[in-house]
């Protein structure tokens, strides 16, 4: 069971037609290759080109979860997202996967049965999330690259392979209402669709990056792209090896100064798997028996109360609240790796003038370091060398873009092609992406 997310209020912001970095012509000697992400609600999806003429599809980019399915035509009740449902009699590269009695007559892409049951003829696939989504699938192959919101943004068509995912044929909860059609699972698998690339030649590494910002990011095939960083990438160990979740063991949370003073083992309930990096979790999560110290170390960092519900605020006020530092522990006896999150990660802006702390104390056991966690971060995910990687950074796709961040809510977004200009930065009306 994956974990699933919670919807937040966040919205794209305008972006003007000039990219970061195009993707290269593919081949085993490939560098990194890196497309842009979008901002869904609350989570970052990336583009799919799915067929033959190719049909763009959305999906979130889930590391806490395996498998890659979005709606296909047909689909009962699916709900209306970026894009029309994927057509398959459309594509003429387009392979349904059957079965005569069983599933194991399921050969997908990567040439194993990952189907679950077969059904009248078809093989049939399910999942179910955390937060209570659900939905329902039959596989196809086909050939599916990644891209940007054009099929010429990105000159990707070259990473173009045969890809086996899930028709979808019905959805529940939160997949009806997201802004993505679908979900693409990179938790570590030879099936994901980095392995793919990588066991089908296109690329010289399974691992990826990505590094998220309020308003889109940067996803990076084959491995990171250091013109993100703004400082030099540190790893820490992936407690879980082989398959599953990326996890990592956290040492110690300080709040500014103050410690969180509980031991290590809280943090994973004691069960040594460490704490899972869920990118298609907007939130973090901390197990409850950590939620005495977190809410005193607050109050004497802050001089507040510590609570999920709306705090009066102003932007400057918001601002001036202390960093939270996660201390890791490093790869290969390496010294701990501290990530820090800022304000404006772990605070939500509300349409009150008011603003919601997204860290959340309530986990029965273990925890999740979600997307927030992750943001302004390049967040490297390599399975060969069994580590996580974390790199401060501008995750801007494309390099003049500005987040224009309001310094209060008036109901309103940032005009579309608007500059944000050095005055307005310097008064903080806006904040630069």
């Amino acid at each position: 069971v994956a974990l699933g997310h919670r919807p937040a209020p966040l919205r794209r912001r305008a972006q003007t037609s000039r990219w970061h970095r195009a993707l290269g012509e593919g081949g085993p000697d490939s560098s990194p290759s890196s497309t842009p992400l979008f901002q869904g609600y609350g989570t970052h999806f990336a583009y799919l080109w799915v067929g033959t003429p190719a049909q763009r599809v959305s999906v979130i980019v889930d590391t806490g979860s395996g498998i890659t399915a979005f709606p296909c035509n047909g689909c009962n009740g699916c709900g209306s997202h970026t894009d029309p449902y994927f057509n398959a009699d459309k594509s003429s590269s387009s392979h349904e996967l059957q079965c005569q009695t069983q599933r194991q007559d399921c050969v997908g892409a990567d040439g194993k049965s990952s189907a679950q049951s077969c059904s009248n003829g078809k093989c049939i696939l399910s999942q179910s999330y955390a937060e209570g989504s659900r939905w329902s699938a039959h596989q196809v192959t086909d050939m599916v690259w990644v891209g940007g919101e054009t099929k010429t943004e990105v000159a990707a068509a070259p990473l173009a392979i045969p890809y086996t995912f899930g028709c979808q044929t019905s959805e529940t909860g939160l997949f009806i209402t997201q802004l993505a059609d679908g979900i693409m699972g990179m938790m570590i698998s030879e099936s994901n669709l980095a392995s793919q690339l990588q066991i089908q030649g296109k690329l010289s590494s399974r691992s990826f990056s990505l590094c998220f910002v309020l308003g889109g990011g940067v996803m990076t095939l084959g491995g990171v792209d250091t013109q993100l960083h703004i400082e030099d990438m540190r790893y820490v160990k992936n407690v879980q090896k082989g398959r599953g979740w990326y996890t990592v063991e956290v040492l110690d949370i300080f709040i500014g100064d103050e410690r969180v003073a509980v031991a290590k083992s809280v943090y994973d309930n004691g069960s040594g798997k460490g704490m899972i990096v869920d990118s298609g979790t907007t939130d973090t999560y901390l197990p409850r028996a950590c939620a005495t110290k977190f809410k005193e170390a607050w109050q004497r960092a802050t001089g507040m109360r510590f609570t999920n519900n709306a705090l009066q605020l102003s932007r400057s006020e918001m601002l001036a609240l202390p960093k939270i530092h996660v201390h890791l522990s490093g790869d290969g006896g390496n010294p701990p790796v501290v990530v820090d999150m800022s304000p404006i990660d772990y605070m939500e802006v509300q349409n009150d003038f008011s603003y919601i702390a997204r860290i959340y104390l309530d986990e029965p056991q273990g925890g999740v370091l979600g997307a927030n966690f992750m943001r302004s971060h390049d967040v490297h995910f390599d399975p060969e060398a069994n580590r996580i990687g974390f790199a401060p950074s501008d995750c801007n796709f494309r390099p003049q873009d500005i987040d224009c961040q309001l310094s209060s809510w008036d109901n309103s977004t940032c005009v579309p092609n608007a500059e944000c200009t050095e005055d307005m930065i310097a008064n903080k009306e806006v904040t630069p992406g």
